[in-house]
Order: structure tokens, then C-alpha cells, then sequence
């Protein structure tokens, strides 16, 4: 018999039995290792023929049995991040969506940028891992699909269930934004934004799945021979778009005209301090017709034009939401306008020199572009801020373009104005600058430096002024000579039996500068908190922290009487830290949506029994992002 003959007969056998009710006696328990046996042997068929036809050439196992079927962006995790970081050859592949799954993801879509990025009007990756990206990647695990045999419709009793579905009834609701307003668009300008509203969803995250528009030209044109694209941003991520044609347009009558974005995929997360802001971008024809030009177009979201699903699986709508914008006929001035990079540093450590005498850190990268026409960056004025007495231990302030020429350098102060500069840019073509500050060794432990775009100022070709005074503000970034790094290395939750789910957060800390000393604790309860749903009180919920494990390079050490145990991470290693904590409904009331974070940190360079460092959220910029929201837990009578 063939190996095709064998995979078609388990597979035929795995299905009988997973799905016929047994006429012997036999235990559960039985009937699940006689399903998991003959699941190993299908594998191993399965895997067998892959390599005969060659189905797996160049396809990681982490794929095998994976299809991307939501969009995936940094702090989420799951299998198919898995995949997606042994697809892109990410190193480590833990599952957790992190900085180098990102950077790893903006190659992706750059390279295959015509099919990626070309439709939705973009030229730079953007990270976010959304339906064209999807499509990508699905056609490229495409040839390893195997031959579907019989799924059975039996799940072993043990599988856990890491985002169980709560059954929770939610409220969606979309408000208009203050900007962008009073907006002009300019034959060709594309993916321009016209339009922001913030959707919110209450009682349960709700997926959005549809946006309709309602466009009107006050001339009556039809709004596909002004415009050509509609696109829906959140940030500098593309949502989804369409083109706008004869075809995408519905006329609705009295000049009124629907288009729809459908297939939007979108979740918004549950909690009205989660709401999302989108965007509405649109792209202009290259020529405007004089039923175009000079006209003013409506933009609407009807009262249900956002359809969307809730964790109950009903349909919630939400809409209600106008702007104008208008159409010129063709740019008389250039509109210089600037950005925050999406790679500029994030808050976080800064390790500077014990014995030289200074040493550069970056703190901020921002782009700045000419719209309409193009023109010359001539001055970027820089606000510098510290929580330090002075910045008497700052030498100076460095501009460098992204190809790392210096641009300009100033003697450090509050207000650092680069002048000058003479950068020529063409019409939409962005520039990235980045700002160092030149750090003495002096300078305080544990303070930050955080800068901000003031204004950016220059002229455009037909040499007329313009400036963006918006202020564009970095990150805080704490100086400091020894300290650890610390990240999410992965978080998940799975149910380990019923009225029970294990959340673990694993910590990624690497000794930066010199050996670092991290207090261990009695359990996981003296470093994480655990958020329960509004409704719960503390009796329809039990909470039980694990002891705190290490793996990696590490050494566990102890001090002071009584003993206090700590882990060391020598300077430049990495050490893993892993805390749980096991949620417990008690009642009704205690099912909804948790968060579990990182409530504090206490470390210190040397051996000591209380460190003398205490990070907590409130403090401290390091814990903010060590945590795992929208937590589904159900109580189950």
C-alpha cells in the first residue's frame, strides 16, 4: 500500500473512531489514546509524503497545520506567531510578537511589496500583519497543505483553551475626532487623511467586520471621478481599503454614494480606556475634472455603517459620524509636515560608559516630508527634558540623517534649534532625522532624557515658507550604567481543568552593563496584580500564584538573615523569568476579562538583602508593557 493509500485509510479509521459512539466497554481514557495513537501515525504519514513530494521544501514544522486567519501585531502570541517568526526566520521563536518579529515583518512586506503594500497606496513596511499581508503568507504555506483526511469531531478533554469565548453581549459606539478637519486634497496626492473616529467597545471586545462611506461632491459629480482609493488606517497601519470605481459605488439617489470596505477583520479591545482611533485616507485622481475641482465632498459613516461582532456572536452597529473635505484644483504652496518614526526608541534603558568620558544615546527618530510640491528643511527645533536638576551632564545635541551623516550638532539645552540644514526633499518623499544627545559619565543613575520636534521649518519650490509647529515628542529614556533590560518574552493562558486557568508571563532580562541582582520573592504574587472584570468582587474569584522559576543564564543566590533569595544575571546575559498565577471563577459574576501584569521589579548591581531599586507601573516606564489583557475567563455551573 502507498503512503497516499495508508493517509486516506488512518485518516478514514481516525474519523470512525473519534466519531462512533463504542458498543464495548471501554473507558474515556482508552478511547483517547487509541485516538491519539492512530493521530501519531497519521503525522507520521502525513510527514512522510511532504518529504516524497517535497510539499515541506523550505516550510518550517512550526506551519505545519496553521493558516493566518487573524491580523497579528506586536504584544499578541500564539501558534501562529510561532509560525510567523519560522517563516520569517525570527531567533528566537517563542510565540511572542516583539521587536524583532516586527522588524522582521516590515522586510517581509517591503519584499513583496507590488502585491503587499502597492494596493493599499504604501511604500514603507508597516509591521502590522493585516489581510494583504495574510494572503502572502497563506499562499506561501499553500504548498503544505496536506491531503484532508476525516477531522474528528471528538476534543480530548485535556486540550486547553487559551481564548475561550465568554458569551458576553458588548455595545459599540464611534465618535468623530477633532482632526484631521478642513482638510485639502490635491489631484494625485495619495492615501490622504480626511477623516478620524474613535470606535469603543464595551462589555466585550467586538471584531469589526464592515465600514460603509457615504460620499458626496457638492457639484453632484460622481465621487470615482474625483477620487480613486479609500483606505482605513489605525496609525500608520493599513487597515483596509478599496478602490473607488463605476463598479465599488452604489448610487443611493440625491447625490449621495455608499462604498464598502467589507472583509475589515479589525478587534477593537473591550473598555472604554481601549478604544481605537482609525483613520480615513483617501487618494485623488491624477487630473481633477472641472466637476471636481474647487467642490467640497461630505464623507459619512451612517449611523450602522460599522458593523461588527461581539463575544456573544451578535451583529453590534455603530456609526453617526461626518466630515468635509475639499478638492482643490492643483497646489499653489508646498505643505511641509512631520512624523514620529515607528522605530523611534522606545522608553526604556540606556546604558552609558563607566570609564569614557561620554557617550552618545539616541533618543528620538522622526520623519518630515513635503506635501503638494517640493521644498527645503531649513531649521528642526528640538525641546530637551530631563527629571535630572540640570542638563549640566549633557555635552551636546546631534542631528544625523538615517545614512548616520551628522547634520548639525548643538551645545545641549532646553531648546536646541538645528538651522540651516538645507535638506531638499521632493514632493511626498519623507527623510528620516535622529536625534542623539552626547551623555557624560556623570550623569544621575536612573534619570531620563526625553526629546521632543518642536517645529520644523523651511520652503517650498516656488520658495514659499511653511512650518508644522506640532509637537512630536519622544520617549523617556533612562540613563543609567548598569541596569536590566526587561521584556515580555511570551504570555498565554490556558484552562487547566474547569473554573481554572494557568496565566504565565515569561520575562526576557538581560544584564546590561554589568551584573545585575533581581529579588526572587516568596511567589509570583510579589511580582505580578491581577485586574478582574468590574462586576467581580474578590468572593467570585480565587487567585493562586505559582512560585517565581529561572532558566537561561542565571545563578540563584541568597543573602542577609533570614536568607533572601535573589537572581543574579551576569553582566550581558539572559536570564528567563517565570511567574503564574492561576484564575479561579467562583461565580457568574467572575466571568469576563481579566489583565495580568508586572506590578514590580526590585533589583540592584550588588549583593544586597533589600534593593535598591523598586520599578512599579506607576514609577517606572518598564513594567507598562509586562502584562496580558483581555484575559476570557468563564465560570462553568
Amino acid at each position: 500500500m502507498n503512503i497516499l493509500k495508508k493517509i486516506v485509510a488512518v485518516g478514514t479509521i481516525l474519523g470512525m473512531v473519534a466519531g462512533t459512539s463504542p458498543v464495548f466497554a471501554v473507558t474515556a481514557e482508552e478511547l483517547l489514546a487509541q485516538i491519539q495513537q492512530l493521530q501519531a501515525q497519521l503525522n507520521e504519514l502525513l510527514a512522510q509524503y511532504q518529504q516524497l513530494t517535497g510539499q515541506t521544501a523550505g516550510v518550517p514544522s512550526a506551519c505545519v497545520g496553521i493558516t493566518f486567519t487573524r491580523d497579528l501585531y506586536q504584544g499578541m502570541s500564539g501558534d501562529d506567531v510561532k509560525c510567523l517568526q519560522a517563516l520569517l526566520e525570527v531567533s528566537p521563536q517563542t510565540g511572542y510578537f516583539g521587536p524583532l518579529t516586527y522588524e522582521a515583518v516590515v522586510k517581509f512586506q517591503e519584499k513583496y511589496a507590488s502585491e503587499i503594500l502597492a494596493p493599499l497606496g504604501l511604500t514603507a513596511g508597516t509591521g502590522y500583519v493585516g489581510p494583504k499581508t495574510r494572503a502572502k503568507l497563506n499562499e506561501l504555506l499553500a504548498p503544505v497543505t496536506p491531503p484532508t483526511p476525516p477531522t474528528p469531531p471528538v476534543t480530548p478533554p485535556t486540550t486547553p483553551t487559551p481564548t475561550p469565548t465568554p458569551g458576553v453581549e458588548g455595545v459599540l459606539s464611534a465618535a468623530l475626532q477633532p482632526t484631521p478637519a478642513n482638510v485639502t486634497v490635491y489631484p494625485g496626492e495619495q492615501n490622504k487623511a480626511v477623516a478620524a473616529f474613535k470606535v469603543t467597545a464595551v462589555g466585550s471586545p467586538i471584531k469589526i467586520e464592515r465600514v460603509d462611506f457615504v460620499l458626496s461632491v457638492s457639484s453632484g459629480a460622481r465621487p470615482y471621478k474625483c477620487l480613486n482609493y479609500i483606505s482605513l488606517f489605525d496609525g500608520e497601519n493599513a487597515i483596509k481599503g478599496t478602490p473607488i470605481t463605476k463598479d465599488t459605488v452604489l448610487d443611493a439617489g440625491t447625490g449621495s454614494y455608499y462604498v464598502r470596505l467589507t472583509g475589515v477583520d479589525y478587534t477593537v479591545p473591550e473598555g472604554t480606556a481601549s478604544g481605537k482611533v482609525l483613520t480615513v485616507k483617501v487618494s485623488a485622481v491624477p487630473t481633477y475634472p472641472d466637476d471636481c475641482a474647487g467642490d467640497d465632498v461630505t464623507l459619512s459613516i451612517p449611523a450602522t455603517g460599522i458593523r461588527g461582532v461581539d463575544g456573544a456572536g451578535l451583529q453590534q452597529y455603530a456609526g453617526g459620524v461626518t466630515r468635509t473635505f475639499s478638492l482643490a484644483s492643483a497646489a499653489t504652496s508646498g505643505n511641509l509636515v512631520s512624523s514620529l518614526a515607528s522605530d523611534t526608541p522606545k522608553a526604556g534603558v540606556a546604558i552609558i560608559s563607566a570609564t569614557a568620558p561620554t557617550t552618545e544615546v539616541e533618543l528620538l527618530k522622526f520623519n518630515v516630508k513635503w506635501e503638494n510640491l517640493g521644498g527645503t528643511v531649513n531649521t528642526v527645533v528640538i525641546a530637551l527634558a530631563t527629571d535630572a536638576s540640570d542638563l549640566s551632564n549633557v555635552q551636546a545635541v546631534n542631528l544625523y540623517d538615517e545614512s548616520g551623516n551628522l547634520l548639525s550638532t548643538q551645545s545641549a539645552s532646553t531648546s536646541v534649534t538645528f538651522s540651516n540644514l538645507g535638506l531638499s526633499l521632493a514632493k511626498d518623499t519623507s527623510a528620516k532625522l535622529i536625534v542623539k544627545a552626547v551623555v557624560e559619565n556623570d550623569f544621575p543613575e536612573g534619570n531620563y532624557l526625553r526629546a521632543t520636534v518642536d517645529s520644523v521649518s523651511g520652503e517650498d519650490e516656488n520658495e514659499v515658507a511653511d512650518s508644522d509647529p506640532t509637537d512630536r515628542a519622544g520617549n523617556n529614556i533612562y540613563i543609567y550604567k548598569v541596569a536590566p533590560e526587561v521584556s515580555l518574552q511570551s504570555a498565554g493562558v490556558n484552562k487547566v481543568a474547569k473554573n481554572a486557568y494557568e496565566v504565565t508571563l515569561t520575562l526576557k532580562v538581560v544584564a546590561k552593563g554589568g551584573d545585575v541582582y533581581l529579588k526572587k520573592g516568596t511567589d509570583s504574587d510579589d511580582w505580578l496584580e491581577v485586574t478582574a472584570p468590574s462586576s467581580a468582587t474578590t468572593t467570585d474569584y480565587a487567585l493562586h500564584f505559582a512560585g517565581v522559576t529561572a532558566s537561561g543564564s542565571y545563578e540563584e543566590v541568597s543573602t542577609g538573615t533570614p536568607a533572601v533569595y535573589l537572581f543574579k544575571v551576569a553582566k550581558d546575559q539572559t536570564a528567563n523569568i517565570v511567574l503564574k498565577v492561576r484564575i479561579d471563577p467562583q461565580t457568574d459574576n467572575g466571568s469576563g476579562y481579566y489583565t495580568v501584569k508586572v506590578n514590580k521589579i526590585e533589583w540592584d548591581k550588588v549583593l544586597v538583602p533589600d534593593p535598591s531599586q523598586d520599578w512599579t507601573p506607576s514609577a517606572h516606564w518598564a513594567l507598562k508593557e509586562l502584562k496580558l489583557e483581555n484575559i476570557s475567563i468563564v465560570h462553568e455551573t
